[in-house]
């Protein structure tokens, strides 16, 4: 017996909708994120997986905040909130000033009107200039940085006291300004962090700069309580965000069309096209790139030279900012080591870091170095801490 017309109508219309539910909302790996989860848990395009991972690499002292912002500890220096995708209420906004006003600094990233930029009196306007943005003032924030490439068309409007680092006249992609003790910076466009924008231009060097002006020596974390990653959480919660949604969905407008059909069959079965598949390698890539843009061989000897600083002063109880040659003349008795070499390895790792551009064996030669001198200082602090 021949199925009436509109069966068929209705099946299709049904098919139709689910590809449309999966094209939506399909988030695990589609090439369309229609709304990008901007967490370090992601690999996807729009997540800002590779940005955590950069400046771990680096040598920072990156975690993921998955607690409410009253338990924000005070040694924490810096906080990176990307486009919440749970926004902020006035109780959240008040802890996390009153975190800021007593010595932290957050980088609130965001393109569109919320409850904090409300609060600062900071408005969102439309931009329609050049796409690419070039620094507006000279600042620790844009050092070295010729150009940024947004993807985004929004630009806040600076108010009297804040400085646009990056921008034209009013109009910021990137500024800043102080907040009691504190300090807010903030970025019109979460493109710049994400896995796909931050190989892009010099981009990767704006995350580096701020890194580096707030976060050595402490604790940098990125808010991904907001992003729907809590630390105690039930089985719903996690359920919410995975596929799980998505695949009942389907099989409840499955059952629909089953039961519509009375267990007839509308025709030759038809395999469902293979959902295409996002690699979770991709910020591998964005990696490599960002190595490449940022000119990471640099700031990774950088780091391991401010490392090398750090243990010394600490071992010898003098201000990190002490003189490499005053370093040295301290540190090779104590330590038994040779003066000139020490500050040889002081001096030779500053000089290359500051240049830039290196070849591997030049910092694979200066690193092992670094590393030869920390071997020697660990056992030393450790015999001299117990005479002591």
């Amino acid at each position: 017996m021949r199925r009436p017309r509109t069966d068929w109508v209705i099946f299709s219309m049904v098919i139709i909708l689910l590809f449309i539910v999966s094209f939506l909302f399909g988030r695990e790996g589609g090439r369309h994120e229609l709304f990008p989860v901007r967490s370090t848990y992601h690999p996807t395009p729009g997540g800002v997986k590779a940005a955590y991972l950069f400046l771990r690499e680096l040598g920072f002292q990156v975690e993921r905040w998955r607690k409410p912002f009253q338990d924000l500890p005070r040694e924490g220096r810096l906080l990176f909130t990307v486009a919440p995708l749970y926004p902020l209420n006035q109780d959240e906004v008040d802890r996390l000033l009153t975190w800021v006003e007593g010595g932290g600094v957050v980088v609130y990233v965001e393109d569109r009107p919320t409850s904090l930029l409300k609060r600062l009196d900071v408005a969102v306007a439309s931009w329609e200039g050049q796409e690419e943005a070039l620094p507006a003032i000279p600042s620790v924030y844009t050092l070295g940085i010729e150009v940024l490439s947004p993807r985004g068309q929004h630009r806040f409007v600076a108010q009297p006291g804040m400085a646009v680092h990056v921008g034209q006249g009013r109009s910021g992609l990137v500024l800043s300004f102080r907040r009691g003790e504190g300090k807010v910076i903030l970025i019109a466009d979460p493109e710049l962090l994400s896995n796909r924008g931050i190989g892009q231009a010099d981009n990767g060097r704006l995350l580096v700069n701020i890194a580096g002006a707030h976060g050595s020596g402490g604790r940098i974390f990125f808010d991904e309580y907001h992003q729907g990653y809590f630390e105690e959480e039930g089985l719903m919660s996690y359920l919410g965000r995975t596929t799980f949604p998505l695949v009942a969905l389907q099989g409840f407008l499955i059952a629909l069309v089953f039961i519509f059909s009375k267990g007839t069959r509308l025709g030759r079965p038809i395999p469902l096209a293979e959902e295409e598949r996002r690699s979770s390698l991709e910020y591998v890539d964005s990696m490599a790139r960002i190595y490449q843009a940022a000119k990471a061989g640099g700031l990774a000897l950088e780091a391991l030279h401010q490392r090398l600083r750090t243990d010394l002063a600490k071992a010898l109880q003098v201000p990190p900012s002490t003189d490499g040659a005053a370093l040295a003349q301290r540190a090779a008795p104590l330590f038994k080591m040779d003066q000139g070499e020490l500050f040889g390895v002081l001096s030779r790792s500053f000089t290359t870091a500051r240049k830039g551009a290196l070849s591997e064996g030049e910092l694979l030669t200066l690193a092992r170095g670094i590393q030869r001198v920390r071997r020697k200082l660990k056992p030393a602090s450790k015999e001299r801490g117990t005479h002591d």
